[in-house]
């Protein structure tokens, strides 16, 4: 196999090889809820296949780890994912592609979505190059007490809660710190990692944005 393309923030290599291989069918990742059962798949020793088993603990998380790569809209799992499993496909229990194995941080696995996966790709296989936002933080969607989410001046029932900040970046040279719940984003609300993730495209590169 060639290396034809790498996109480090979400963990992705495209190998081109010769032959004919068989896809796995693919099921949306954008659904899933938690409890439902999925499986991470490996052959870690090129001897024969490994399989553990879990449920969904959580999805569309922001996760930060010791590799120094931010995983964004992240699926969570308590499937162990033991050495040689990354890069390992996760399925749903009729055998369907949800996203594919990057990290065991904490007895959770960590997968990245195959929404994700296949927008990469796509990129990647036609040589075009991946050029993203960011302002280096670790988040998670929250919900807010109604009391906060009936007020006019807010108008929306979630937000996205601030875990960590990341040295060097543009949210720590703002002032954004732990706790700090994110609503809009120049203006567009934003109540999960998906919408802050889809405001932070190459048009934003470099560019002063107004966080409320």
């Amino acid at each position: 196999g060639k290396v034809s393309g790498r996109f480090r923030r979400s963990d992705i290599a495209v190998v081109t090889v010769d032959g004919v291989l068989t896809p796995f069918e693919r099921a949306a990742s954008e659904g899933l809820r938690p409890g439902q059962f999925v499986l991470a798949l490996a052959n870690p020793f090129a001897a024969r296949t490994s399989v553990t088993s879990g449920i969904i603990t959580g999805a569309n998380r922001s996760i930060g780890g010791w590799w120094g790569v931010t995983i964004e809209n992240a699926i969570i799992t308590d499937a162990r994912v033991n050495p040689g499993y990354s890069g390992g496909p996760l399925v749903d229990a009729a055998g369907r592609l949800i996203g594919m194995n990057v990290a065991y941080l904490s007895k959770r696995g960590i997968a990245l979505p195959v929404e994700t996966i296949s927008k990469v790709v796509q990129r990647l296989a036609n040589g075009q190059p991946i050029r993203r936002a960011y302002l280096g933080i670790v988040s998670n969607p929250v919900a807010l007490p109604d009391e906060v989410s009936s007020d006019e001046r807010v108008g929306q029932e979630a937000g996205v809660m601030v875990f960590s900040v990341e040295e060097g970046t543009p949210a720590k040279q703002s002032g954004l710190s732990f706790g700090d719940v994110i609503l809009r984003f120049d203006g567009s609300s934003v109540s999960n990692s998906d919408d802050l993730t889809g405001l932070l495209g190459e048009e934003a590169i470099g560019k002063q944005a107004k966080l409320s």
